[in-house]
């Protein structure tokens, strides 16, 4: 289908798509192994490692990576710097095939002893690739977002651009030890990066989904754009408290559970708010 549909300029970003579900097969496969007991003792969680690696960089963040260098900056009106979509095909084909090595490298670590922490370094300096790649696609498409008008999107594009790099590099340390911190990072990922990519796409989406006149549409669009920057915020402050108190386990005991107990209800609230904006009617009796 790429090869008859799609033209020169997007050729790329349609390949990059593909190498995000070959990632989605490939975790398909290693969580079979998983859950029928093939990989036991220090395989398993050597697997489970490599599962969480291959679905959440690979299949989700290949798959937002590639959109987000394109569309990312469609959706806040602008354009992004000039050489950002040669930078960014080049790095992600990088990105993909250093992926592929380190999810390797990670369930090679189950190999006990001196051998298992050498294949754990090695795939850090994998992913230390697959990071590298992270920022060459966000910090120009995040120097675009701050450059252009105020949105919506843009407060959300703003921050996911922010948490990305921040996360990747982070998860190259942790690769070489420290993986009691990888749940906190993934769920540091899931909210701070792909569900703000969601509510990124939401706020452009939703006025041409629910508006059926040019008027409303506008009104839901400047609906979603009054408080945006507010709820970001709340919101990033929710998950930096989330995973802190993730991070923390048992070491933080009471102080780590009061913390989740305030940090959960501000993400949901957060979550929820710009839900009931969007979904709310649009027209003269609805001024929300």
């Amino acid at each position: 289908m790429r090869r008859q549909a799609v033209g020169a300029r997007f050729a790329w970003i349609v390949r990059i798509h593909e190498r995000a579900h070959g990632s989605f097969i490939h975790g398909a496969v290693r969580g079979l192994l998983s859950g029928v007991g093939a990989l036991r003792g220090s395989w398993y969680g050597a697997g489970r490692i490599a599962h969480l690696h291959v679905n959440i960089l690979g299949w989700a963040g290949l798959t937002l990576l590639a959109t987000l260098v394109f569309f990312g900056p469609t959706m806040l009106g602008t354009r992004i710097e000039s050489g950002a979509n040669a930078r960014a095909a080049v790095a992600l084909r990088r990105a993909a095939t250093a992926l592929t090595i380190a999810v390797v490298l990670l369930l090679a670590s189950g190999v006990d002893g001196p051998a298992g922490k050498a294949f754990r370094s090695a795939a850090a300096l994998a992913l230390g690739v697959y990071a590298w790649a992270v920022g060459m696609v966000c910090l120009p498409v995040l120097r675009a977002a701050r450059a252009a008008k105020p949105s919506a999107a843009r407060p959300p594009l703003i921050a996911l651009c922010g948490w990305f790099p921040v996360l990747a590099w982070a998860d190259v340390v942790v690769a070489t030890g420290g993986l009691q911190l990888l749940d906190a990072l993934g769920l540091a990922a899931l909210a701070g990066v792909f569900d703000q990519a969601f509510a990124t796409a939401l706020s452009y989406v939703a006025p041409a989904l629910r508006g059926r006149t040019n008027a409303d549409r506008a009104q839901l669009t400047a609906r979603l754009t009054r408080g945006a920057t507010p709820r970001t915020v709340a919101y990033n402050i929710g998950v930096v408290a989330v995973a802190v108190a993730a991070a923390g386990g048992t070491t933080l005991d009471a102080a780590g559970a009061g913390l989740a107990a305030v940090a959960w209800p501000l993400v949901i609230a957060s979550i929820a708010t710009q839900a009931v904006m969007a979904l709310w009617p649009v027209g003269r009796d609805a001024p929300l």
